[in-house]
């Protein structure tokens, strides 16, 4: 006796995601949607129909139809080639492998519902179909499986057979032909390749089947035909199918040697007069001594051929009805024994439309459908046809996910448990959703396509739901808890599993050498293989529970077994599948949030709140199986209805406890009974091959994949038994509570820590088996299980088990490298531990959290877990290693607080795990040392580190160093090496490497007082001096932020001695030869935080020089660009303005002498520059270094200027002498507006008439431009200010500040600006000593602007001043010069204005009293020009009254004086 189980064949990621689509036209030639972009356009629009009919079909429950072969690739390997026939209209046809290729062909009418499918000898796959009609039959050739758009893939179209009215079925005849059937059981067989017709198949008749076309019976029909041809008695047959129950069977072995011939090239068409003649032609034989129908009238719905065992007869399974009272079709097995059909056995259990059907020398699978539409799948072995076998397959998988549903399925008592276990353990809903979706893949039961109904169904967008886990979450609302997630999961999963079952009906068995594969809709595969002995014991309870309501335990022996095993099923089924789930989940602790470092940081509390609950989960489960957990009752249910429900639920588990009983006191030696059974699914572990890092690259091969399916359910099945035991186990330890004598309870329950760890290490293989890989370097799309870094499935002995018990062998063999079960707790931790280190060694961190969880998960009967396990070294130095990848990176990290969290937690565990490691080296605890290996092979690519296994802590300590380091946690590394210089025993040497180290992670991290610490602690003044100079150039480095700053505030001076003048001699070398800033700065900062200036000014304007020179090379640099010049004097201009600073600092600045001090007597007169831009001592000359740096700096700061406004590189004149070069630049400035830099300029620079000349021209363009604006519009204000809003958004806005130190010119908020802005520089610079030249040229330039502008009041002013009208000689006179203002009035024709003033002055001294007048002694006019003023008034009609006055005031002034010169001439006399 023996059963089978489904095994999912998991595709491949699919390569593509839109295939290459093949489209027939009605004439027959083809086009594909790669030819060109208008049959691309139109077989869109076609593919959108297709999918929309596929749709309907899915929903319609239309028949949908599938099939294929198994091919093997160029590389060897075995690829299902499937095709599939589903959509609404029957006019597409889907070819899909297992490899992940895909491509579909479409077709003008409806397509027959069967298809071949098969492999030539030259290693070429084709699937052949054609439409009903027969006027289309395409053969779609593939050259390479991997590869369906290649140029090797090819579509031809032929016409059907001449005599076909109606084509009905089609299969493969040999390796390189095929045979297409009309509905009358005649056929032709065609040759794959060239679509040659090789020979015709000619149905026969009986006279029943004359009778029925007499009477236009369409029941003689052809209903199906062997997929492919079959080797019997050395022969190649094929058989057909009528739907009255005709069978018809040929000889083709002809046709297949002549197909080969053409394949070969051996001929080039094949021989004509080749027949098949036929070997059979019967009805269904009834079974012997039974009142049959007639021959002719047993109506057949499908079925299928094998080749007896000893391959010399051909058998048949038939799916027929054999009265007209069954209520559906039934199997019947036939054998064809010398030309005619026998009956051989009927298949009983099997009542039901089938849906897929298949024969193999060893059994009978069958899908079937029921009248009430649901579908289960039985096996039946040929020698035991009378009792059928459930088959584990995904109806059943997604039966049991059903039971979320309803309180049936033990669904209250798991969303119960989980919610109170939840909050012990830390569960979030995340981490519980996450593991219920889990589920679905351990189950076999992924779907895109029932994801999507799903979400339909609860009207969740695709966008919020690309995972199942992602659809809990939606659907649990936002911020879910763990409560609204299980109430979420309990609506979504019957939801989900209904929407499997109708997505991925079965369709049809391909035969594999693995043995039948099941082909269902939506493209999933399920290879049929024969269960190994746990999951065999497992289905030999399941009828034995069917058959008997109560268990023989005293019978002994198999019988006593077989009866524990029903009892351990039993439970679970009283249990139900939803708290099964739901135990399997806490048990292991799978739901525990380990998507955070600190996951475990509340253990302790945890354990404690753990010890504080009255019942650990055992308890609660077994007490949920007895009746301490009821369903609560609904809101509208009445109270007598409740005490029914409640005392049916009581009943059923007195019925439970009565069976308990009987077992544990009809078995002789329970506890050695159960013993063996643990013996029995326990598995030593088996070593299959090196997990090195290649595990990383590693990848799931279609075989690999099949085998680890096959190891998930082989481990679900000892999963399962073990549960059940331990669930019998867990009521043993309630005794008396449920009627057992305490004695017998503890003899029994020596026996759970063994069913524990059998039950534990299940678990561990299942999650194994079925978590996807997540680390960074795998494809995430077609991530391979975590079960491929621990077994190595290219091991010999897994690649030889091809056929289909082979999966049975090696899918407990891999099952059993995964195993973590053995005879001790001890064992098993050890077991955990190396699979924990190797993920670890295969960057699988996530996975070794939950590793971690599963480790740490409290286990009943094991009581000192939590003392035992998790405070040993390996586990804790896991722990800790896990907790490290959160480290990687933290150096940057903004978040210090969580930096130092996770850096404290991880260096914590790793000082916990030196506690168990002695100061001398000595030998510890073996797992620790195998992790040690780990990371040492890791760090320096070797495991000898420790050969003997004898290891001191400040080794240990030293590879926790190294390690951190590696990971680029420099915190961490420090940490360690501060521990590692606790453990060193006067060895200067060896302290001083790992101070070394210290200062380095210090420096790494950018804590520069923790490196400055380590540099000084280092014994010996020369390592000392070392460790400093190290320190200043990390503080110098590009990018050590604040280290400049921190160093500069150090308490070090003078007198630390050998310190001080190791860091301020490094500074001074680095600053000396350093092409940048930093080491200039930081010794500048160094200075002046000691309180010493004049250092710290000379140290800078070094730089500064040094910087100039490097400045002009850059300048002269053939095409050298904006912003390196720029980059350059803007560097310049602040090493300059911070030597100036310093400078002022100084009570007396002259003190301080520069190398290069130039003597500045040349300076004389500008006394402005420093007033207006400095705070002055009071102190400084012009030959101070302070006027020195700022003139300096006044030069820089202006180039810098001018290249921000515009001006060309060229024109700034680097080249010669910098004193030379200043008149052109100060025009320059003026030419491009920086007034006020360029009177900064000339007034730092130039002296005497130099300088007044350039002041006159920065005021009369001033002038100017004020004037334009007056007469003129706006637009030019708008314009200057809108060239200065670009200005100041310019690439080199940053620099401008520098600039604007020597003066940045306001902008213009109107005309009256302008002026202002001129009135306050003439006020500040025109003199007496420069005899008003700078009011002269602004009247000028304001006139020859527009001569009829009036000048302004306040320069008018100060040409006359007033205030020394009274104390003056005429007009000479001190503080004014109207003689200036007359002659610019009578050179711009402003005659009135020019009598007016001659007129006013005049008169003024004509007032004045005679002593005055002769006060003096003399008095000075401009005679010549105000008879010019007078004379031009002449000419002037409307000027005649004021000429007059103007000659009579002359005139008057002429008598004065000749008066006052006659008084005076005898006075003196």
């Amino acid at each position: 006796m023996f059963s089978v189980a489904e095994t999912p064949v998991v595709p491949r990621s699919r390569v593509s995601t839109r295939p290459l689509t093949w489209v027939v036209h009605p004439d027959r030639s083809i086009a594909s949607n790669s030819d060109d972009w208008r049959n691309a356009k139109r077989i869109r629009g076609d593919e959108g129909s297709a999918s929309e009919s596929e749709t309907e079909a899915s929903t319609s429950g239309r028949r949908r139809n599938g099939g294929g072969a198994e091919v093997v690739d160029k590389d060897g390997e075995r690829t299902v080639l499937t095709w599939r026939i589903d959509d609404a209209r029957s006019r597409t046809c889907v070819i899909e492998s297992s490899s992940g290729r895909a491509t579909r062909v479409m077709t003008p009418s409806a397509l027959a519902q069967t298809c071949a499918c098969g492999q030539t000898r030259d290693g070429a796959a084709f699937v052949v179909l054609a439409t009903t009609d027969g006027e289309h039959v395409m053969r779609v050739l593939l050259e390479d499986l991997d590869d369906f758009e290649s140029a090797g893939t090819t579509v031809k179209a032929t016409r059907g057979p001449a005599s076909a009215t109606r084509v009905a079925a089609l299969g493969a005849v040999g390796s390189d032909a095929f045979a297409v059937f009309d509905v009358s059981g005649s056929g032709v067989v065609y040759h794959a390749k060239t679509m040659q017709v090789i020979c015709e198949i000619q149905s026969s008749s009986t006279l029943s089947r004359v009778w029925n076309a007499v009477k236009g019976s369409s029941e003689s029909a052809v209903i199906g035909a062997t997929p492919r041809s079959e080797r019997v008695s050395g022969k190649d047959v094929v058989a057909s199918i009528s739907a009255d129950g005709f069978v018809q069977v040929w000889d083709v072995t002809e046709a297949c040697r002549i197909a080969e011939q053409l394949t070969l090239g051996a001929i080039a068409k094949p021989p004509t007069q080749v027949k098949a003649p036929r070997v059979c032609a019967s009805h269904l034989p009834p079974a012997p001594g039974s009142q049959d129908r007639a021959a002719g009238d047993r109506p057949a719905y499908a079925f299928a051929v094998s080749p007896s065992a000893n391959g010399l007869s051909l058998n048949f399974v038939v799916s027929s009805r054999e009265n007209p009272h069954d209520k559906g079709p039934q199997l019947a097995l036939y054998t064809m024994k010398h030309g005619a059909l026998v009956f051989t056995s009927s298949v009983e259990g099997s009542r039901g439309t089938a849906l897929a059907l298949a024969l193999t020398g060893e059994f009978v699978v069958a899908a079937l459908e029921s009248s009430s539409g649901g579908c289960t799948s039985s096996c039946w072995p040929l020698d035991a046809l009378h009792r059928a076998r459930d088959v584990r397959s995904g109806e059943s998988e997604a039966s049991t996910l059903e039971e979320w549903g309803h309180s049936g399925g033990g669904n209250d008592a798991a969303s119960e448990l989980m919610k109170r276990f939840g909050a012990l353990s830390g569960y979030t809903a995340e981490s519980v959703a996450t593991a219920l979706t889990r589920e679905l893949t351990s189950c076999g039961l992924d779907s895109e396509e029932a994801l999507t109904e799903a979400r339909c169904a609860l009207s969740v967008e695709a966008e919020r739901a690309h995972t199942v886990r992602d659809l809990v979450i939606a659907a649990a609302g936002p911020s879910p808890t763990v409560a609204q997630v299980l109430e979420t999961w309990c609506r979504i999963a019957p939801t989900y599993a209904k929407s499997w079952k109708r997505a991925h009906a079965p369709l049809s068995f391909i035969r594999a050498s693995t043995g039948p594969v099941l082909v269902r809709a939506g493209g999933l595969l399920g290879a049929i293989r024969v269960n190994d002995e746990v999951e065999e014991s497992n289905a030999r309870a399941q009828i034995m529970n069917e058959d008997a309501p109560t268990l023989k335990f005293h019978a002994g022996g198999r019988q006593t077994a077989s009866a524990l095993i029903a009892l351990f099923a039993r439970l679970n089924s009283v249990l139900g599948g939803a708290a099964c789930v739901a135990m399997d989940l806490i048990a292991s602790g799978l739901c525990v949030d380990t998507a955070h470092g600190a996951a475990f940081d509340n253990h302790d509390e945890q354990i404690e709140a753990a010890s504080q609950n009255a019942k650990d989960w055992l308890e609660s489960f077994a007490g949920a199986l007895i009746g301490d957990v009821f369903p609560p009752a609904p809101s509208d249910e009445s109270d007598a209805r409740a005490r029914t429900r409640k005392a049916s639920h009581r009943a059923r588990q007195r019925i439970i406890v009565r069976l308990l009983q009987d077992a544990l006191s009809s078995i002789p030696d329970p506890e050695r009974a159960l013993q063996e059974r643990v013996d029995a699914w326990m598995r030593d572990p088996t070593d299959l091959g090196d997990v090195t890092d290649q595990a990383s690259d590693r990848e799931e091969s279609q075989h690999g994949a099949l085998v680890l399916n096959a190891a998930r359910q082989q481990a679900r099945a000892r999963l399962e038994a073990a549960r059940g035991m331990v669930l019998l186990l867990g009521c043993v330890r309630l005794g008396p509570k449920i009627g057992f004598p305490a004695v017998a309870a503890e003899s029994i329950s020596t026996v759970l820590p063994r069913a524990m760890g059998a039950y534990r290490s299940a678990i561990l293989s299942s999650w194994l088996l079925t978590e996807r890989r997540s680390c960074s370097s795998v494809g995430k799309t077609d991530a391979p299980r975590l079960a491929v870094v621990l077994a190595n499935l290219n091991h010999d002995e897994v690649k030889d088990f091809s056929e289909g018990s082979g999966l049975r062998r090696a899918g407990s063999l891999v099952d059993a490298s995964l195993a973590a079960g053995a005879a001790t707790s001890s064992s098993q931790e050890q077991r955990v531990i190396e699979i924990g280190t190797a993920l670890y060694a295969a960057g699988e961190i996530d996975a070794l959290g939950t590793l971690l969880a599963f480790a740490r998960q409290q286990v009943p009967g094991n009581e000192s877990i939590y003392d035992a396990s998790f405070d040993a070294p390996a586990p804790l130095f896991l722990q800790a290693l896990w907790t490290c990848a959160d480290l990687a990176g933290l150096n940057d990290a903004e978040d210090a607080s969580e930096r130092v969290k996770s850096v404290d937690t991880a260096i914590a565990l790793f000082s916990r795990v030196a506690a168990f490691i002695p100061k001398a080296p000595s030998p510890v605890d073996a797992l620790l040392v195998q992790l040690l290996r780990v990371i040492q092979g890791t760090l320096m690519g070797t495991d000898d580190a420790f050969p003997d296994d004898a290891v001191s802590r400040l080794e240990y300590y030293e590879v926790v160093m190294l390690f951190f380091e590696r990971l680029g946690c420099a915190a961490g590394a420090a940490a360690a090496a501060y521990a590692a210089l606790h453990e060193v025993q006067d060895d200067e040497n060896q302290s001083a490497r790992l101070w070394a180290n210290v200062l380095q992670y210090a420096v790494d991290a950018r804590d520069w007082r923790a490196a400055y610490c380590a540099a000084t602690s280092v014994a010996g003044e020369h390592r000392q001096a070392a460790a400093m100079r190290r320190l200043v150039a990390s503080v110098c480095e590009p990018g050590a932020k604040n280290g400049g700053a921190v160093l500069s505030t150090l308490c070090l001076d003078e007198t630390d001695g050998p310190h001080y003048q190791t860091v301020v001699n490094a500074l001074e070398g680095r600053a000396s030869t350093a092409q940048t800033d930093a080491p200039s700065e930081i010794l500048y900062g160094f200075y002046l935080n000691r309180g010493d200036p004049e250092k710290a000014a000379v140290s800078m304007h070094a730089f500064a020089n040094r910087l100039r020179e490097t400045t002009m090379e850059t300048a002269r640099k053939p095409g050298v660009s904006y912003e390196e010049l720029v980059e350059a004097l803007s560097r310049q201009s602040s090493a300059l303005l911070a030597s100036a600073n310093a400078l002022t600092v100084l009570s007396d600045p002259c003190s301080v002498s520069f190398d290069a001090t130039t003597e500045d007597a040349h300076m004389e007169g500008n006394d402005d520059f420093f007033a207006a831009n400095v705070v002055s001592s009071g102190q400084d000359t012009k030959k101070s270094p302070l006027a020195t740096v700022l003139s300096e700096y006044a030069l820089s700061a202006a180039r810098l200027e001018l290249l921000h406004a515009g001006c060309d590189i060229s024109a700034l004149r680097f080249e010669g002498n910098d004193r030379e070069v200043i008149p052109s630049l100060c025009r320059l400035l003026i030419e491009y507006g920086c007034f006020t830099a360029a009177t900064t300029l000339c007034t730092a620079w130039l002296d005497g008439e130099k300088l007044t000349s350039a002041l006159t021209l920065v005021a009369g363009t001033m002038a100017a431009r004020a004037s334009m604006i007056q007469i003129g519009d706006e637009s030019t204000m708008l314009a200057e200010r809108d060239d200065a809003t670009r200005q100041e958004n310019a690439e080199a806005s940053d620099y401008r500040a520098l600039a604007g130190l020597i003066g940045v010119d306001p902008v213009a908020t109107s005309i009256d600006s302008y002026w202002s802005e001129l009135r306050r520089f003439v006020e500040r610079f025109d003199t007496s000593d420069r005899n008003f030249a700078l009011s002269e040229a602004v009247a000028r330039s304001i006139l020859s602007i527009d001569p009829r502008i009036a000048l302004p009041h306040w320069l008018v002013k100060r040409f006359i001043n007033p205030e020394s009208i009274f104390t003056s000689r005429g007009m000479a006179r001190r503080g004014a010069n109207p003689a200036a203002l007359l002659r610019v009035y009578l050179e711009f024709n402003r005659v009135e204005e020019a009598a007016q003033l001659s007129l006013k002055e005049l008169t003024s001294w004509s007032k004045r009293s005679a002593i005055d007048r002769t006060a003096h002694g003399a008095c000075w006019f401009p005679m010549n020009l105000i008879l010019e003023a007078r004379d031009r008034c002449t000419q002037n009609g409307p000027l005649q009254q004021l000429r007059e006055a103007l000659a009579k005031a002359i005139k008057s002034h002429e008598t004065r004086t000749k008066a006052d010169s006659a008084m005076l001439a005898q006075v003196s006399a």
